[in-house]
């Protein structure tokens, strides 16, 4: 629509003629809206999801870390494991 849209006094201004030239696809039934509708919540449930699992993975990242840089959770039995497998 920008390429179209001829520039005015703030504001853009298109004209029927122009808009005509314009390709875009709509659904042409309401139920076809619907099913969009509904696929677009899921996707957007989904990602919602996603960030949740997202940041408690980075807190439980973070807990890990001060366990280890405190010294909280030993590594000590994790070197000598380290070192008898090779």
């Amino acid at each position: 629509m920008r390429r179209v849209s001829a520039p005015a006094v703030q504001q853009v201004n298109i004209n029927p003629t122009n808009l005509r030239s314009i390709h875009a696809a709509f659904p042409k039934s309401l139920k076809e809206q619907e099913l969009i509708v509904e696929r677009i919540i899921g996707l957007r449930n989904a990602l919602s999801t996603s960030l949740l699992s997202l940041a408690k993975l980075c807190a439980l990242k973070t807990a890990l870390m001060q366990d280890l840089l405190t010294g909280t959770v030993p590594v000590t039995p994790l070197l000598d494991a380290k070192e008898t497998c090779a």
